[in-house]
């Protein structure tokens, strides 16, 4: 960077970077979240899949 910033540029400049820095992680937090319930719902599809699969072909669950 060239020039030179006063102080209150650079307490702009760290306060928008703590709040980027708060929505990467609220962000990350929502990702993760999100993850699970997609492996939750493949799970349940899953599940439900080889249940109908043995219903429709009348074989009996293990």
């Amino acid at each position: 960077m060239r020039g030179r910033t006063t102080p209150t540029q650079r307490r702009m400049l760290r306060a928008e970077r703590d709040r980027l820095a708060d929505r990467v992680e609220e962000m990350t937090h929502t990702l993760r979240r999100l993850d699970q319930l997609i492996t939750a719902a493949d799970n349940r599809g899953e599940t439900a899949h080889s249940h109908s699969s043995r219903a429709a072909t009348g074989t009996a669950a293990s």
